[in-house]
């Protein structure tokens, strides 16, 4: 009995040793740069007594890049129910080099607005970049 619970001691430090000394360097695989909105979800309501609101959306990259990248801020019309009078964005935006973040800025305009709330879904179009699948669903309404 005592060789048996050698043996086995003997396979389980031979099998931890084999399997700590592979090395894994997929992290410096080269993927493409995938381009995403740090939230998912975005409130913009417009104050008693204004008429626009601004609200900063970000948005991340998986990777750091050494020049600027831009890419396509688009309205996605399914699951959009705001008149595009109701909102103004850059549609352009670039992220700069050496950052793996950035921001654009959403403005709310009341033309047509209610109090009640409605949905802008938005995301991304690129030539460049991979772009998630994600989108950002900005609820807007007014308090007017």
């Amino acid at each position: 009995m005592k060789n048996i619970a050698k043996i086995l001691v003997l396979m389980v430090v031979v099998f931890t040793t084999y399997s700590c000394s592979e090395e894994y360097d997929d992290y410096n695989a080269d993927t493409e740069s995938i381009v995403g909105f740090a939230d998912l979800l975005g409130i913009a309501q417009v104050p008693l007594g204004e008429e626009t609101v601004d609200i900063e959306i970000e948005f991340l990259s998986s990777d750091i890049a050494s020049t600027e990248r831009s890419f396509q801020v688009i309205v996605v019309a399914e699951g959009t129910n705001i008149a595009a009078e109701n909102y103004t964005f850059n549609s352009s935006v670039t992220l700069p080099a050496n950052q793996q973040s950035g921001t654009f800025i959403f403005t709310a305009v009341d033309v047509s607005l209610t109090d009640d709330f409605g949905d802008v879904f938005l995301g991304f179009e690129s030539n460049d970049l991979a772009i998630s699948n994600s989108q950002i669903n900005i609820k807007v309404r007014s308090l007017n």
